[in-house]
């Protein structure tokens, strides 16, 4: 199977110059223990340690690499991007390997939302043949969505194309960024992606509570703990960032991930509140399949790498206030 260029990645919901990093660098290694805490390593000197259990690729495989994982005892994880995808026989290579799990970024449970939100025509298609193909192969496929302005409404259809599709754990990602993305005050250029936590993250647990229903195992990150309600046992762990005054003597705050500091200049710091924390318990699931987090990065031009043409321009999403 050759799935379709149209697979690369693309532009974030339409906005021009930004594009979701689905995975880490090109080559990337790293092992993975039960929880999802990752050590990157280089490719032919790594040392498997206590607890680890999976090895995480992203690129090609290497064989003799994939020898050393097997006599460690290691799965192997491919984090598939778009431009992985696209680039013919690299599933079939994963697959004639042994690989055990596959990791692919999925926006909306439709074509036409999808391929919005990726940026490219065609790429929910390319992203549905490669997750039916690693299911008949009786790989487990984990799946991660970008929570979005324009995403959150259209969350909660996803969860029954998830199961039906037979996908092992689903992710919600609440935006990353290594840069800013968002103005301190005033409608910024990017703030028709970017929306509040306190609006967007109620579509996200509903989408949540529907997947537990169906028993699939769901979990999210880029959302501090205050404002998952009984959904805390899905945070995933991750490094804190930017906190509010009020944070201070919360006692979740040693295990949360906080909020971006544009973000918390942009929107404030009322929504963060100790008052707010639920007991939740833990949920149960594959929580190491969901490695390295994406993060929206910037891009100077809006041109395809292959060919160097002009990629179509769609209108970004209508900004608004801070809901």
């Amino acid at each position: 199977m050759v799935l379709s260029a149209a697979a690369e990645e693309g532009w974030v919901a339409g906005q021009v110059g930004l594009r979701l990093r689905e995975s880490p660098g090109s080559g990337w290694r790293g092992l993975v223990d039960d929880g999802g805490a990752v050590r990157a390593v280089a490719s032919h000197s790594w040392l498997k340690l206590p607890g680890e259990i999976a090895l995480a690729c992203v690129g090609a495989p290497v064989v003799v690499e994939v020898e050393r994982a097997r006599a460690a005892g290691l799965r192997l994880l491919w984090l598939a991007t778009g431009d992985g995808l696209a680039t013919p026989g690299s599933l079939e290579a994963w697959l004639a390997v042994g690989l055990d799990a596959l990791h692919v970024w999925v926006h909306a449970g439709t074509s036409p939302a999808h391929d919005f939100h990726a940026g490219v025509t065609g790429h929910f298609m390319a992203i549905t043949a490669a997750i039916e193909a690693a299911r008949g192969a009786d790989v487990g496929v984990a799946v991660s969505s970008l929570l979005t302005r324009s995403s959150a409404p259209v969350l909660g259809g996803l969860p029954a194309w998830l199961h039906g599709h037979g996908v092992a754990a689903w992710r919600v990602a609440a935006i990353e960024t290594e840069g800013q993305l968002l103005r301190g005050s005033g409608v910024g250029p990017h703030d028709g992606l970017v929306p509040s936590l306190a609006a967007s993250l109620p579509h996200a647990l509903q989408a949540m509570a529907r997947a537990a229903r169906l028993g699939l195992p769901a979990f999210l990150s880029g959302a501090p703990a205050c404002l998952l309600g009984p959904f805390a046992g899905a945070a995933l762990r991750e490094q804190g960032r930017a906190f509010a005054a009020a944070c201070a003597g919360c006692p979740a705050r040693a295990g949360c991930c906080g909020v971006p500091a544009d973000y918390l200049e942009r929107f404030g710091g009322e929504e963060l509140c100790a008052a707010n924390l639920r007991a939740g318990a833990a949920v149960v699931g594959p929580r190491w399949m969901f490695v390295g987090t994406g993060s929206i990065e910037q891009v100077e031009m809006d041109r395809a790498r292959e060919t160097g043409a002009k990629r179509q321009v769609r209108l970004p999403v209508v900004t608004g206030d801070d809901g």
